[in-house]
Parts: structure tokens; sequence; C-alpha cells
């Protein structure tokens, strides 16, 4: 996600700056930073993985910065990740799935001050994304609707109901789904779906097996 983000923002005439606890800099995505040289950026976006210890984290450091600071965590509310981290009113959501098409974004900004509202609408629409506000709850609209289904979709594939390419055949074709979804859990790797399964369990009881 963060990859996609920053490629498609250095190609609309943005300049990125990359933070990254890996020792690999994505292709095309800029430089590698310190919070130290991103004081200066306008907006940042928080990108890792669900996990709400490494969120909050992350956000406690950015805190100190100036930035509008946005948050694509689709398992924590924006309130809870705010308030630990000392980012009250300059924190958004902005949840986007590029695995499922990349078109629109779910902004959570009703507890954000009007200039980061402000600063997640421009840089959705720089982007060519659709809106849709949705409210501050786990899962937002997406991943309530999704988690459920790709656990049904591994379920299937642990009965032997069909082969996963048959599964993938039958949600493409008979269901009108672009991809099938197996094909779309390997694009953002199964870590990433435990992740959010695990943190909606609480919110969303149906989405565990």
């Amino acid at each position: 996600m963060g990859s996609t983000l920053a490629t498609a923002l250095t190609s609309a005439g943005h300049p990125v700056r990359w933070l990254s606890d890996s020792d690999q800099e994505p292709a095309g995505t800029g430089m590698r930073a310190s919070v130290e040289t991103i004081r200066g950026c306008d907006v940042v976006i928080e990108c890792i993985s669900e996990d709400r210890a490494a969120k909050i984290s992350v956000l406690g450091e950015l805190a100190g910065t100036s930035a509008a600071v946005l948050t694509t965590t689709s398992s924590f509310t924006v309130a809870e990740l705010a308030s630990e981290s000392g980012l009250e009113g300059r924190l958004a959501g902005f949840h986007y799935l590029p695995s499922y098409g990349g078109k629109l974004v779910e902004l959570t900004t009703a507890a954000s001050d009007p200039d980061v509202r402000a600063a997640a609408a421009a840089l959705a629409d720089e982007l060519g994304l659709a809106t849709v506000e949705v409210a501050d709850r786990p899962g937002r609209i997406s991943r309530r609707l999704i988690v459920p289904f790709l656990e049904n979709v591994l379920r299937a594939v642990e009965l032997g109901i069909a082969s996963p390419d048959d599964i993938d055949r039958v949600v493409h074709l008979g269901l009108g789904h672009a991809v099938g979804p197996l094909h779309r859990l390997g694009e953002a790797g199964l870590e990433d779906h435990r992740a959010v399964v695990k943190a909606l369990l609480p919110t969303i009881p149906t989405a565990g097996r």
C-alpha cells in the first residue's frame, strides 16, 4: 500500500520521502528518510502492518512534526490511535485497498481538525480516488464485508470443495469479481489478512474461524 501510494504521488509530481525500517528501498518511491528528514513534509501517511502497538509507536514519533498525519488502518479506530500517540485532532483515517482495484478511499475524519480533513480529501483527489466518509469503527465498510468473505473462501479450500483455481474461477466468472479472491490474497499477503482478522475478531465475531 505504501509503495503504491508513494509511486502514485511521485507520478503526480509530488516529492516523496520514504521512511522504512527495512534495508530495501521500494523502487520509485523516493528516498529513505528519518523522522527528522520528514519534518518539513505537509502530509505523512502511515502504512505499516495492522499491529496496534507498532502503529502507536510510529504515530507517536510523528507527533513531534507539524504534518497532517494519515493512517491507513482499517482494524483500529482513529480516535484510539490519536489519543495514545499524542496526535489528537491531527490524525485522519485514509483506508485504501490497492489490491482490490484502488479506486476509492474510506476517509475517517470526524475527529480531525479542518486542515487535516482538507489534506486527506485533497490527497485522494490528487490520486484520482473517490472518497466515502465512514464512521470511526474497526473494519470501516470494506473490511467488514471482505474479511468474512475471504475467511469463507479459505474454509472452502480447507474443506476441499474445489481447487483454489476453480474457487477463483467461480468468484471471477460466476460472481462477477474482477479477480479471484485467492489471487488477491496472494498479492496482499496472508500475513496481512491474518493480522486484520486478529484485530477485527472482537468487533466482527463472524470474521474468525
